[in-house]
């Protein structure tokens, strides 16, 4: 069973999305674990620009991925990133 895990302030974590269903673990929360190379604890409102750069890097999260269960994403949904993603994209 896994520890409930806390946001940046203490706090129980509250789910980020569930449509879409996001999260390492795709449980709806921004939650970490040892199996969680990426670090995937910033959950973050999707837009173009971001979507547009993710794809430039490397990380296409517009195009859906049936094998996966990912349905793409749009600008408006809430994703949890990896933590150096995201700072790497606010740096830019």
């Amino acid at each position: 069973m896994k520890n409930q895990q806390k946001n940046v302030f203490g706090a129980n974590l509250e789910i980020a999305s569930s449509n879409p269903l996001t999260g390492f673990y795709r449980d709806g929360f921004c939650s970490t674990g040892d199996d969680d190379d990426g670090i995937h604890v910033v959950a973050a409102v999707m837009t173009d620009a971001f979507l547009n750069y993710s794809k430039a890097m490397g990380n296409d999260l517009i195009t859906p991925n049936l094998n996966y269960g990912f349905p793409g994403l749009k600008s408006g949904d809430i994703w949890c990133l990896c933590a150096k993603r995201y700072k790497e994209a606010f740096d830019k």
